[in-house]
């Protein structure tokens, strides 16, 4: 009895847990560009496969040419046209500047990009 009490409070507080995260990141999401729907912990990752190039165009048409996509729990927002990466880049520099290397999008690249 004590075995099969003990398994639901376990999953009703991993339930809690995962609910409790997707609020509190939520909150956060107001500000940011649209996206897809993101994986407690893992992110997006699962669904962009070994070649991240196509499925970051699909995302592009479905969600615009700036979208936000969760790199395991590492948010990016990916700029996908030129307007948009001058703008960031050039006009507010002082912005973007000073981010932290990406481990997991090294990995993915295999090194090439920003």
């Amino acid at each position: 009895m004590w075995d099969i009490l003990f398994d639901q409070m376990w999953l009703m507080g991993t339930i809690f847990f995962i609910l409790a995260y997707n609020y509190i990141t939520k909150e956060s999401w107001k500000k940011l560009p649209p996206g897809p729907p993101a994986l407690p912990l893992v992110g997006s990752l699962p669904f962009l496969g070994s070649d991240v190039r196509e499925p970051l165009r699909k995302m592009a048409r479905k969600y615009g040419d700036v979208f936000t996509v969760y790199l395991g729990p590492q948010r990016v927002v990916v700029l996908n046209e030129y307007d948009a990466t001058y703008d960031a880049f050039v006009k507010h520099a002082h912005t973007f500047s000073g981010r932290p290397k990406n481990y997991i999008f090294d990995c993915l690249s295999d090194g090439y990009g920003t």
